[in-house]
């Protein structure tokens, strides 16, 4: 059996050097509801916008219906 997946990309900015920590409940309460959802969480990548914006790509899976 072949399956197949279907995928969420959730981004999120991080602004300058004063703000570098997520919003931890408000990230957790996010990806609880997701996985209630069947999305399941499989990796972060932070991507270095050479402005004074990082973007934080937080990617999720689940199988297609």
């Amino acid at each position: 059996m072949n399956n197949k997946w279907e995928y969420k990309i959730i981004s999120m900015e991080v602004m300058g050097l004063i703000f570098r920590t997520a919003p931890l409940k408000e990230l957790n309460d996010h990806f609880n509801q997701l996985s209630d959802q069947g999305w399941e969480f499989i990796e972060s990548q932070r991507i270095d916008t050479r402005e004074h914006t990082d973007k934080i790509l937080f990617i999720f899976k689940r199988l297609k219906a």
